[in-house]
């Protein structure tokens, strides 16, 4: 037994699909860029394009929210005496 999975198998150690052994979807429709840059980057040798279309897409954040742009935000929380669930992430 080898300890790796099917896919992990097929990929040989590299993020994305060998051009001989399948079809890798170059473009999404559905990431924001700003969220995209960094999924690319770091899970997709930097291969995923991000379609014109979802240039466009937004996120309608309440007055007072405290994010107003689009991306991926880092939001910290005290999880003290939180080890099976936490409320404040609800």
């Amino acid at each position: 037994m080898s300890g790796y999975s099917v896919l992990d198998y097929l990929l040989e150690g590299k993020d994305t699909v060998s051009a001989n052994m399948g079809i890798f979807l170059t473009r999404t429709y559905r990431m924001h860029p700003n969220i995209n840059v960094f999924i690319s980057e770091n899970f997709y040798e930097n291969k995923l394009l991000t379609d014109i279309s979802a240039e466009s897409r937004r996120v309608n954040y309440p007055k007072n929210f405290f994010i107003n742009n689009d991306g991926i935000h880092t939001i910290l929380m005290d999880h003290t005496d939180c080890s099976q669930t936490s409320e404040t992430e609800f």
